[in-house]
């Protein structure tokens, strides 16, 4: 891993780029390949590989890190989109408290649905939020479909009064 540092990296940074992604970093992606491919060799699941295989076998897994980190910062934006807030900022200079919109929905809302909302603002998949919650994932899917359902009333104008 430490021969071809350089050359993942600047392969993930020109991938981040490309998607202009800014709040992701590379050299935390190439960390969380070095901790799969050390996690791999302990457990006896790296396939026996030429010294030409395991480098793209190294890149490659480097390339899904990266992009499943652009889609967990894509599918926050597009959830701050829904709920009101600019997308157009960087998530990594969002500020530290939520606008006083998300607070004012958050304060409305039941403890549950709360965590599940920010579970999801924090970037994490249904599949993991389901893990967490210990529902089945099409319990989990469900209970966020009725949770959109009651963001949207809430974002709603009131309708005028006859």
């Amino acid at each position: 891993m430490l021969r071809y540092r350089s050359r993942i990296v600047r392969r993930i940074r020109g991938k981040l780029r490309a998607a202009a992604i800014t709040a992701v970093d590379a050299e935390d992606i190439f960390s969380s390949c070095a901790r799969r491919i050390d996690l791999m060799v302990v457990a006896q699941r790296l396939p026996g590989m030429s010294d030409v295989d395991l480098p793209n076998y190294i890149f490659r897994m480097a390339m899904n890190v990266a992009t499943d980190r652009i889609r967990a910062e894509q599918r926050q934006r597009r959830m701050l989109h829904r709920i009101g807030r600019d997308p157009s900022r960087s998530i990594s200079s969002a500020p530290k408290s939520p606008p006083r919109v998300v607070q004012s929905i958050m304060r409305r809302l039941e403890q549950d649905d709360r965590h599940l909302l920010q579970l999801r603002l924090n970037g994490l998949t249904h599949a993991r939020i389901a893990d967490l919650l210990g529902l089945s994932r099409a319990a989990e899917r469900a209970r966020w479909q009725r949770l959109r359902r009651r963001v949207r009333s809430l974002l709603a104008p009131a309708a005028p009064e006859p």
